[in-house]
C-alpha cells in the first residue's frame, strides 16, 4: 500500500477590510510517480468559518494573498506565467487575471488604500553581465546587492487600451 502525506501548512489568515472573509494559503505535497512538490494554494472563508473555498488551483503555486480594500478582490503572485508575476481573483471565485507581465524578478506588493495601484519591488530582467555572472563566466562577489531593485506602480484597472503601464517610482543600489 502507498503511504501518502496529507500533512497542510496553513499561513496566517488575513481578515478582509469589512471583515467578513479571511484568506490564507496551504501548502500540502504533491506526490505522483516520480513527481514529488509541495504546492501553496490560496483559501478563503467566511469569518464565522463557514463558506471555505479554495481560490486557486494548478500546477504552478500561488501565495502572498491580499484583499482589495472594497474587500472584492483578492490578489496574490505567482509564477504560473513561468515567472513571478500579480494576479487578481473575485473573492467568490473564477478566473484569476494577471496584473503583470514582469520578465525579471518580483518581490513583495501592496494594493494602495484606494484600490487603484499596486506598488511593487521587482528587479528588471537580467542585463548580459548578470546573465554571464550567474553563468559563472566572470568572478562573482559574495553578497553583492542586486543593483536594479526598484519600486514600481501599475494601476490595477487597465486603461483605454486594455494596457497597465508600469511606472518607475524610485530606484537604488539595493
Amino acid at each position: 500500500p502507498e503511504l501518502s502525506m496529507k500533512v497542510r501548512t496553513v499561513s496566517a489568515a488575513v481578515p478582509s477590510p469589512n471583515g467578513r472573509l479571511a484568506v490564507w494559503t496551504e501548502t500540502y505535497p504533491v506526490m505522483e510517480g516520480e513527481k514529488s512538490e509541495a504546492l501553496t494554494h490560496v483559501f478563503v472563508a467566511q469569518t464565522n468559518g463557514a463558506g471555505r473555498m479554495q481560490l486557486t488551483r494548478g500546477e504552478k503555486s500561488a501565495n502572498a494573498p491580499s484583499f482589495s480594500p472594497d474587500s472584492a478582490w483578492v490578489f496574490f503572485a505567482s509564477d504560473r506565467s513561468g515567472k513571478r508575476n500579480l494576479y487578481r481573483i473575485p473573492v467568490d471565485g473564477g478566473e484569476a487575471e494577471q496584473l503583470t507581465s514582469w520578465t525579471g524578478t518580483v518581490g513583495v506588493y501592496s494594493v494602495s488604500p484606494n484600490g487603484k495601484w499596486l506598488a511593487f519591488t521587482a528587479r528588471e530582467p537580467d542585463t548580459g553581465e548578470d546573465l554571464a555572472k550567474r553563468e559563472k563566466r566572470d568572478l562573482r562577489v559574495i553578497d553583492e546587492n542586486p543593483h536594479n531593485q526598484s519600486l514600481w506602480m501599475i494601476p490595477v484597472e487597465p486603461n483605454a487600451e486594455g494596457k497597465r503601464p508600469v511606472k518607475k517610482v524610485a530606484a537604488g543600489p539595493y
